[in-house]
């Protein structure tokens, strides 16, 4: 059901160049703790925690007008924390802390086509699988579990040592990468659930982590200011990457093509160049206040959506327009 925009004021500005802000949403009533584009990059859906008695707890933006398509229906009163599109574009998937239930809902009709009821705690994570068929969730307490998308049941409990705050498939579907507090990144088998690697080299809490297009290699991103390279294959260390003279960071994605991660933190967003090794000139993106959780790129890499809120800050959502990466070195 289509409804006249109520929770947000969208302000489209005026054409501008690559690495400036294209449009914000902003004036939501509550902070915006999560975003996901839609595979085929025409829809933005945010999830706000928490929201009023649950009616603006998931929103869907077209994302070429700006304008507000829909806010999904009243079943989580709390607020939605958690958002992922399914790699084919049909469904939705988002969270009901603490109802103790993940919704899945069919992306054509907008309504919920499964309910899965999970133990308490899981939900506040989730990921897809690359063939659409696996949901992943973890939260505040038991391991993470992965689900049949069909049919809701329960397929697997992952083996664990810590609980992890952030998820990602590889996009082979044959890994699981898992970021905690301690520092320590854990790998697992997708297919059998068990650990194949923990990854041990940051001295503070991980909150990011992504595959390589090739699955081959795993990035995370610590608040020690540290970016490190794993080999997927072996477990090793790659490369140690120090940005701190970028600034702290805390919150990253990794960009389609692999070769650039947005980093967040601190008011600012930062473009980082894989193959430099360097922080990008001129992209020092100061439009944000008040405090920053998620970040997401679109699935061409053309535009980057970061949130910004929180009391006593505006809540809002940027738009922004992504520079072209500069030619390799020959």
């Amino acid at each position: 059901m289509l409804r006249p925009m109520g929770i947000a004021v969208l302000l489209a500005l005026a054409p501008v160049a690559p690495g400036q802000v294209r449009k914000i949403l902003r004036d939501f009533p509550h902070g915006v703790d999560a975003l996901a584009f839609s595979p085929d990059g025409k829809i933005l859906a945010t999830g706000t925690y928490p929201s009023t008695a649950g009616k603006d707890a998931v929103t869907l933006w077209d994302v070429a007008s700006g304008k507000e398509l829909c806010r999904l229906g009243d079943n989580a009163p709390f607020g939605c924390s958690s958002l992922a599109f399914s790699p084919d574009g049909k469904t939705l998937v988002s969270n009901g802390s603490p109802e103790q239930s993940i919704f899945l809902w069919d992306v054509a009709t907008r309504k919920v086509r499964l309910t899965i009821k999970v133990p308490r705690g899981v939900g506040g994570l989730l990921a897809v699988s690359p063939d659409s068929k696996t949901l992943a969730a973890n939260g505040d307490g038991p391991p993470v579990r992965l689900y049949d998308m069909e049919t809701g049941k329960e397929k697997l409990v992952l083996e664990r040592f810590f609980k992890p705050i952030a998820l990602v498939f590889s996009p082979d579907g044959k890994m699981l990468a898992g970021s905690t507090y301690n520092g320590w990144v854990m790998l697992w088998n997708a297919a059998t659930g068990t650990l194949r690697g923990l990854l041990i080299s940051h001295e503070r809490i991980v909150r990011s982590v992504a595959f390589s297009p090739d699955s081959k290699t795993l990035y995370s991103l610590g608040e020690d200011r540290r970016l490190v390279v794993w080999d997927t294959g072996t477990g090793k260390v790659r490369k140690r990457l120090d940005l701190s003279k970028g600034g702290r960071t805390a919150y990253a994605a990794l960009s389609p093509d692999g070769k650039t991660l947005a980093m967040m933190a601190a008011n600012r967003v930062r473009l980082f160049d894989l193959e430099r090794e360097e922080c990008r000139p001129g992209v020092d993106w100061d439009h944000q206040d008040g405090r920053q959780r998620c970040l997401t790129f679109s699935p061409d890499g053309k535009q980057l959506a970061t949130d910004s809120g929180g009391n006593p800050a505006r809540n809002t959502v940027y738009l922004w327009d992504v520079p072209p990466p500069k030619k390799s070195r020959d």
